[in-house]
């Protein structure tokens, strides 16, 4: 395992009730909220599903439309043994064509999307254009089931220059690079955020930036799996319209 996955689990253990990530609508009023002992079920259920599909050691892209539902899948990902990179859902052909292009050049095995997102016109239109897209496409149901944890200890930190997910770089001075970061790489970052802020477990976050944007996803979702906080997450649209 690696350090995200077990600070996820030493918070299950120490405060399973506590709230870890709560969503709200552009009102700011609460839609839905997971506790840390939901979340850590969750993770086990989506890595059971992946471990089916032979993806260990293999990079997947995790096209998903908000963090809340994201986050689960993302760390599902990392507890299955895939390398997982988050990215922008596209919108158009441009976005296709950069999308094919990611895939081809970093060698992507598999693109996970809410089945919710595949049951939209628009994206499934978009997606028929292209076989190389659309082959690689792994729908994930959005159903919520009870997943047993009892026979999972607590995960021990693996080595530090273990690579555990992707960030893909901006591309706009040339094509989106897939960038290896390693759990060592992870930890000092947020334990730095965290001295700097002088971070506490009773501390309520509040983030409106995208997820797969690397400062969206570090401080506004690693935080809480490390220090035990409750992030809240506002989508970013409806922060930027009303903020």
């Amino acid at each position: 395992m690696n350090e995200l996955l077990h600070g996820l689990w030493r918070n299950a253990n120490a405060r399973p009730d506590q709230h870890a990530c709560v969503q709200l609508d552009r009102n700011a009023r609460v839609i839905r909220a997971i506790r840390f002992q939901e979340l850590r079920d969750r993770v086990i259920q989506t890595s059971r599903h992946l471990s089916t599909r032979t993806l260990a050691g293999e990079r997947v892209l995790v096209l998903y439309e908000n963090a809340f539902d994201f986050i689960p899948v993302f760390l599902g990902c990392m507890h299955s043994g895939c390398i997982p990179a988050s990215m922008q859902i596209p919108n158009g052909p441009g976005k296709l064509t950069k999308l094919r292009e990611i895939i081809t050049v970093e060698q992507v095995k598999q693109i996970l999307v809410p089945e919710s997102l595949m049951a939209k016109g628009w994206f499934r239109q978009l997606v028929s254009t292209d076989d190389t897209i659309r082959q690689c496409l792994l729908p994930l149901s959005t159903d919520e089931h009870e997943a047993d944890s009892t026979d999972l200890p607590v995960p021990t930190p693996c080595e530090g220059s273990r690579i555990i997910y992707g960030q893909l770089s901006s591309g706009t001075t040339g094509r989106s690079k897939w960038i290896n970061i390693s759990s060592a790489n992870i930890k000092a970052n947020t334990d730095a955020i965290g001295v700097s802020i002088r971070q506490s477990p009773d501390w309520r976050h509040l983030s409106w930036l995208p997820h797969y944007h690397d400062l969206g996803l570090v401080a506004g979702l690693f935080l809480t799996l490390f220090h035990g906080n409750t992030t809240w997450l506002i989508d970013p649209l409806d922060f930027v319209g009303r903020p």
